[in-house]
């Protein structure tokens, strides 16, 4: 493979002056999109920190945690809470193979496939299993408003 080499006297100036044209606008731009982005920021009062130097010094209380009450589902070594008490009933009163479905399914979004090996059976039979557990939560919440 021969190899090429060029020289600053092998570039004509009409090339030199369309890269040095070009490296202008591109360093304006980003000049311009810096500062916009910085007044944009600062206009409403937002700073922007390295939140690493405070990580010790962030904590939130609150007072109103006693007051929450929630059923707690325990889904493939996860723990769901849920805080309104109508779902949580709801979800109570599903059989335990379409409850496990429907967690995973939708809240842990574990793939169909993954819960038909878990469960050792078809990608069907889960789709079945969501179908019918969805159907039994609607009937039991149709009166429920969020």
């Amino acid at each position: 493979m021969k190899k090429y080499f060029f020289t600053l006297h092998d570039i004509s100036e009409e090339i030199i002056e369309r890269a040095d044209s070009y490296l202008r606008t591109v360093i304006i731009n980003k000049k311009r999109y810096y500062i916009h982005k910085h007044t944009k920021l600062s206009r409403y009062g937002i700073t922007i920190y390295e939140l690493d130097k405070f990580d010790s010094n962030l904590s939130y209380i609150d007072t109103d945690l006693e007051n929450i009450e929630s059923t707690v589902f325990y889904v493939k070594g996860n723990c769901i809470p849920i805080h309104i008490s109508e779902i949580a009933d709801a979800l109570s009163e599903l059989p335990e193979t379409y409850l496990q479905v429907i967690m995973q399914s939708s809240v842990l979004k574990v793939p169909i496939e993954e819960i038909a090996r878990e469960f050792g059976i078809s990608k069907r039979m889960i789709n079945i299993y969501k179908r019918k557990a969805i159907e039994t939560l609607r009937k039991k919440l149709k009166d429920y408003d969020l």
